[in-house]
């Protein structure tokens, strides 16, 4: 389901294999990656949805969830957090960054604001 919620948000570049007797269907799909310098919260925000698609599809189809979706969990999760701490993409905590552009502070995936 990557594919189908990834061609709303954004390019893709369709692989199709040939299909062989006794062999299942498989495919693989790459998103192209687009030239720009600046990321708007939309643009992070359809990201995000593209990467959770799979793990709805499991949901609505199987009735239940798996742990194939761990990388796409660990990617959501940092860009999240990313758009809060890092780029005050978030109302209720404003325009503020907690970016140590130093990099003198390992990277945590805790709450620099309370």
């Amino acid at each position: 389901m990557h594919p189908l919620a990834g061609c709303f948000n954004m390019p893709i570049l369709w692989l199709k294999l040939p299909l062989c007797r006794g062999v299942k269907l498989s495919g693989a799909a790459w998103y192209l990656p687009e030239e720009r310098q600046i990321t708007t919260f939309e643009q992070m925000y359809d990201e995000i949805t593209a990467a959770l698609g799979g793990r709805a599809a499991e949901e609505v189809v199987f009735g239940k969830i798996s742990t194939g979706a761990l990388n796409d969990l660990e990617k959501v999760t940092k860009q999240a957090y990313a758009m809060v701490a890092f780029y005050g993409l978030n109302d209720k905590i404003g325009n503020i960054s907690f970016y140590d552009s130093s990099g003198q502070q390992e990277y945590m995936l805790g709450k620099p604001f309370q």
